[in-house]
Order: C-alpha cells, then sequence, then structure tokens
C-alpha cells in the first residue's frame, strides 16, 4: 500500500502542480492580457489626446493665420486708402493748376480775339475807308470824262 499510496501522493502532487503551474499561466495570461489592454487603451488615449491637441494646435494656427490675414488686409486697406488721398490731392493740385492755366489760356485767347478783331475790324473800316475814296475817285473822273464826250460831241 505504501508504494501505491506514495505513487498515488506522487501523481496527485504532479497534479495538484500541473494544474497549479495551470492556473499561475492562466492567471498569467489573464494578467498579460489584461496588461496588454491597458497599453492599448493608454495607446489608444495617447492617440485620442495627440489628435485632439494637433487639432487645438492647428485651430490655434489657423486663427493666427486670419487674424494676421486680417491684419494684413488692413494695412492694404489704411495704404491705399493713403495712395488714394495722396493721389487725390496731387490730381486735384495739378487740377487746380490746370485749371489756372486753362482760364489763363482762356483770358488770353479772349484778349488775343478781341485784339485780332479790332484789328480786323479797323482793317475794314481802313479798306471801307479806301474803297469810299477809290470808289468816289473813279466815279468822279467817270464823269468828269462823260462830260468831256458831251462837251466833244456838242463842239
Amino acid at each position: 500500500v505504501s508504494t501505491q499510496s506514495t505513487w498515488a501522493c506522487k501523481i496527485q502532487k504532479w497534479t495538484l502542480n500541473v494544474l497549479k503551474q495551470r492556473y499561475m499561466m492562466r492567471d498569467q495570461q489573464k494578467e498579460e492580457q489584461r496588461r496588454n489592454k491597458e497599453i492599448q487603451e493608454q495607446n489608444a488615449a495617447i492617440k485620442i489626446q495627440k489628435i485632439f491637441r494637433g487639432a487645438i494646435v492647428r485651430n490655434v494656427i489657423e486663427r493666427q493665420k486670419y487674424i494676421q490675414w486680417r491684419a494684413a488686409i488692413t494695412v492694404q486697406k489704411a495704404t491705399r486708402k493713403l495712395l488714394t488721398k495722396i493721389k487725390l490731392k496731387r490730381k486735384r493740385n495739378l487740377n487746380y493748376e490746370e485749371q489756372i492755366r486753362e482760364d489763363s489760356a482762356i483770358r488770353i485767347q479772349s484778349l488775343y480775339r478781341g485784339h485780332n478783331s479790332r484789328t480786323r475790324l479797323s482793317e475794314r473800316k481802313n479798306c471801307i475807308v479806301i474803297q469810299t475814296f477809290l470808289r468816289s475817285l473813279l466815279s468822279t473822273q467817270f464823269r468828269q470824262k462823260k462830260k468831256k464826250k458831251k462837251k466833244k460831241k456838242k463842239t
């Protein structure tokens, strides 16, 4: 009985050891699976945080770009406004100077035309006087010739 009972005890011990090892292996596997799952969850959380932080940073960068863009537009608008004012002022000055030149030119032209008209009128008057004188002279000469012819005919 003793060898059998020792063998039975050994087999039981061995079986218990095998069962214990399997149970421990199962516990280790479960622990390892739990750790793996925990690591996966941590990695997933890290990934989510990474994506979220990236989105926040992109949003901040996009907002900064928008602010810079609006600032650039504001600066461009102010610059264009200033340049337009300067151009308009120059144009007004040029227009004023041009208007003065134009008014001066018109005044000079009107004075010249008046002078020219008076000169032509006086020339016409002179011509008319000369024509009148010549006509009267010719008329007198013609009459005198006619009288002479009549006298010659009568005599």
